[in-house]
């Protein structure tokens, strides 16, 4: 299916991306931040929530508009998108925030 390999692509361009900017960045806790963001989002959610998440908040796509690109309803995208809501906030847990915290201590 094309609609998985796009979706693939995009979470591997995004992960990329993130760590790289990353590296840059002057604020620790930001750097943090978004190291926090991205474990969570790769141990917590399946590949369609990625791609669904990863399109809605960093590419600014719309519901209609994902649910288009990924032939789908948007009703689909919306409860797929709220899904991933409620297993970002579970996945917050004080582990996850010491694993993070520990890659930056080099």
């Amino acid at each position: 299916m094309q609609h998985t390999k796009v979706s693939y692509e995009l979470i591997q361009n995004y992960i990329s991306s993130s760590r790289d900017t990353e590296k840059d960045s002057p604020d620790p806790a930001s750097a943090i931040e978004n190291r926090l963001m991205r474990e969570i989002v790769r141990e917590n959610l399946t590949k369609r929530q990625k791609c669904y998440i990863i399109m809605y908040y960093t590419k600014g796509m719309t519901m209609q508009e994902i649910a288009d690109a990924e032939g789908v309803s948007k009703s689909t995208v919306s409860r797929t998108i709220g899904l991933a809501r409620k297993r970002i906030s579970c996945g917050m847990k004080p582990a996850m925030l010491k694993s993070a915290l520990k890659g930056r201590e080099h």
